[in-house]
């Protein structure tokens, strides 16, 4: 089977820019790994919610960022309490 293919783009906005980021249809996200400092990313909300909602737990992503392609899985998945919605995301790179 193959992997979901999410496409991000690094992101500067930090602390309270991230509400403008979530209003523009944006989600943030960071990557990380072995050898890999932290990455700022941003993704598509709505494509990103559909991939990670009805994919399993511990499900492998393949995540293009600046023309490389990483595989990742979810580490931590940050939501609204009330409404569910998918707020910050973090991968982890192998």
């Amino acid at each position: 089977m193959a992997n979901s293919v999410l496409t991000a783009v690094k992101r500067d906005t930090i602390g309270k820019g991230l509400t403008k980021l979530r209003n523009s249809d944006q989600l943030p996200a960071v990557m990380y790994g072995k050898g890999q400092d932290a990455v700022s990313i941003q993704l598509p909300r709505h494509k990103t919610s559909l991939v990670l909602n009805r994919s399993a737990k511990n499900a492998v992503y393949d995540i293009e960022l600046d023309g490389k392609t990483y595989q990742a899985t979810v580490k931590e998945l940050q939501r609204d309490v009330i409404r569910g919605d998918i707020l910050h995301v973090d991968f982890l790179t192998s």
